[in-house]
């Protein structure tokens, strides 16, 4: 007696069926998640271990004692003791690229990418196939980001919570995930599009805002805004930093010694736009707009890779 599939006619719940049972296979059934997810947590460790001796960030002397200090010591007297929050958060950046792009190339790269021709071939909804693989990455990037900010927190006294950490750089991966998707889809062989991710990673990284003169170009990349965040974390939401000039500081010939900051044309900033840097100094500390337009890129991004995996190699489709 024959007895049809109970999802013979639904070809849409059949495929639900498949590709939730595919994912579990993958990640769950192999030791794919465990290898992830030690991957992050050892790129964050390779940061935390670089700062792990340092206090990223010591305030300056109290004003009064600056009072004290020598004519031509003033300036290092009412100087932050430590500040390694702009390097800090270049390292962070850096790191978290070169791991995300490693993982994120294998979504719709190597024999991952067969599966699709072949289930694109079959008449599924290529958009729905894409949407739910970046939704799932989305999920799973959560969880290793977890990885990667426990990892700096066990080495580095940093004062911001663990929970604004954590969403920061799960934005941040969300972002920079969306181009190794189409370089995993359009190189040929996994291992290439793995080491193209890489170092367009390291690449990217560079625009960050360390780097003052390639930094003020810097603003159309995720990198710019993800630096910037990072720094608002820290020094706003984990040192209380002043972002505003002091109302005294607005006539002339005020210094340092008065808690009056200068950028390079003299012009009076805040306390926290003279300690991050110089390509930062231009806007106003705002995570909420730092990760909006983090989330923001990474949509645009994902729209190319869309159409880039859904109109690329078309002939293997059929």
């Amino acid at each position: 007696m024959f007895i049809p599939h109970p999802f013979a006619h639904n070809s849409s719940m059949m495929h639900d069926v498949w590709f939730i049972e595919s994912n579990y296979h993958y990640h769950f059934r192999t030791n794919q998640l465990f290898v992830n997810c030690i991957a992050y947590f050892v790129a964050g460790g390779i940061v935390g271990i670089i700062f792990h001796k340092s206090h990223i960030f010591v305030p300056p002397l109290h004003i009064s004692y600056s009072e004290s200090c020598p004519d031509l010591q003033k300036n290092l007297c009412t100087a932050p003791l430590e500040n390694e929050i702009g390097v800090l958060a270049f390292y962070m950046c850096l790191s978290l690229g070169v791991v995300t792009g490693a993982i994120g190339v294998r979504t719709f790269g190597g024999r991952r990418k067969v599966i699709f021709w072949r289930e694109a071939s079959s008449g599924i909804n290529t958009f729905s196939y894409v949407i739910a693989e970046m939704l799932v990455d989305f999920f799973l990037t959560t969880i290793y980001c977890m990885f990667f900010a426990s990892a700096i927190q066990l080495c580095i006294p940093l004062r911001a919570s663990f929970g604004l950490w954590w969403v920061a750089f799960s934005v941040m991966s969300f972002t920079m995930m969306g181009m190794p998707y189409v370089l995993g889809y359009l190189v040929p062989d996994l291992e290439t599009a793995t080491t193209t991710a890489v170092l367009l990673g390291i690449v990217v990284v560079i625009f960050e805002g360390l780097l003052p003169e390639i930094g003020k170009n810097g603003v159309w990349n995720y990198a710019w805004w993800s630096g910037l965040a990072l720094e608002t974390i820290e020094l706003t939401e984990g040192h209380n930093v002043n972002t505003t000039v002091n109302s005294w500081c607005e006539g002339s010939g005020f210094d340092r010694t008065e808690w009056c900051w200068q950028d390079a044309d003299d012009k009076y900033i805040s306390y926290f736009h003279f300690l991050v840097p110089e390509a930062h100094q231009i806007l106003e500390p705002d995570l909420g707009r730092d990760l909006g337009i983090i989330v923001a890129i990474g949509i645009g991004i994902r729209i190319v890779a869309y159409f880039v995996i859904r109109f690329g190699y078309g002939e293997k489709k059929l």
